[in-house]
């Protein structure tokens, strides 16, 4: 078989967000376009809100989710399902980005 010449995407970004006095740095992957699969060791409650940080051309984006579900793992890697509140341009674009990247 030949390989592609080219490199596949990441189909993942990297978020912060604030769980009380810490600072939770993990990675997002695009569900659909307005859900989000958080891997993170701290999960916050079900229907809670929260901002979500993130580097985008160079710029810090700021998008409110809120927890839908949460999927506890043996691995110590949590997963949260949240639901994105306030879609804006940029993160339309970089989810669309993420999901290009995971069916090319």
């Amino acid at each position: 078989m030949k390989k592609r010449g080219v490199e596949k995407k990441s189909s993942s970004i990297n978020i912060k967000y604030f769980f009380g006095n810490t600072v939770c740095s993990c990675l997002a992957t695009a569900f659909v376009t307005n859900k989000l699969l958080i891997q993170t060791k701290m999960c916050l409650p079900i229907f809670a809100r929260f901002d979500i940080y993130f580097l985008y051309n160079e710029k810090l984006e700021q998008v409110t989710v809120q927890v839908e579900k949460v999927i506890r793992e043996n691995t110590g890697q949590d997963i949260m399902i949240v639901d994105v509140l306030n879609q804006h341009k940029n993160f339309r674009k970089l989810v669309d980005t993420i999901i290009a990247g995971k069916h090319a």
